[in-house]
């Protein structure tokens, strides 16, 4: 099975447990704090590492999600994860609950790169310009990327919209050079 398809299924599985419940965005939400604390190096060879057994991860997982606090629907499927081993794909299961919870509910992510931090107003020009082009809920996720020396890079729905001034630094050479 592909890990997308293994994500997916995930994702799916928890999103029907919050429609049923009535809380798919708060499980979005802590889906994603325990995916960040997760994808730390320390804690990722902890379940890499053969020295823990299943119940030292147990123990670890219900230690931190107790400090995060989150639901009991968040803890069991963490749970659930380590006894099917697959706690490492949290990340990737976390991603496609987004998307698929996104979608569900209308909205888009854009993901915006910039070259140095937006202040609000212009996150909210970008986000609103977005809505108006997709006549969707556009969520912007802002990305820091020097390289780009300068403007935008967005990417929305597997497009991608390079304003960057490194691009027209390049486009620029390529019609210097023919």
């Amino acid at each position: 099975m592909s890990s997308s398809s293994l994500a997916d299924r995930y994702a799916i599985a928890l999103i029907d447990i919050g429609e049923d419940k009535g809380n798919r965005e708060q499980l979005g939400r802590e889906l994603s704090r325990v995916s960040s604390l997760f994808s730390s190096a320390d804690l990722i060879e902890v379940f890499k590492s053969p020295k823990f057994n299943v119940e030292m991860r147990v123990k670890v997982i219900k230690d931190l999600l107790t400090q995060l606090v989150v639901s009991p629907v968040c803890t069991n499927f963490c749970l659930l994860l380590n006894d099917k081993n697959r706690f490492l794909r949290l990340p990737e299961i976390e991603r496609a609950f987004q998307r698929l919870s996104d979608a569900a509910s209308g909205r888009m992510r854009a993901e915006v790169l910039v070259a140095e931090a937006l202040t609000d107003v212009e996150v909210t020009r970008i986000r609103l310009t977005l809505q108006a082009a997709t006549g969707k809920e556009v969520l912007v996720e802002q990305m820091l990327e020097p390289e780009i020396i300068g403007g935008v890079v967005t990417r929305l729905d597997g497009r991608v919209f390079d304003g960057s001034v490194r691009k027209q630094l390049s486009s620029l050479k390529q019609a210097l050079i023919g």
